[in-house]
């Protein structure tokens, strides 16, 4: 059996959006697996559309806030 390997909090990812809702940006990271980045970690203050700030198939550098390895 392979071995998950999960990032840890803080650590610094790469990763490309793969989906955009009016609330969450979904992105997958090394290895395929998938995160979820809220809009309120996108800017601060409102956002009116999530699109006018990242697209879809676009390389980002995130933050891990969480991991959930289940």
């Amino acid at each position: 059996m392979k071995e998950r390997k999960f990032p840890k909090e803080d650590d610094i990812v790469f990763c490309t959006v793969s989906r955009i809702f009016p609330t969450t940006i979904f992105c997958t990271l090394w290895g395929g697996q998938e995160g979820v980045i809220p809009i309120s970690e996108i800017a601060p203050g409102r956002i009116r559309n999530v699109r006018d700030y990242v697209k879809e198939g676009k390389k980002v550098v995130c933050k891990v806030l969480h991991v959930d390895e289940s």
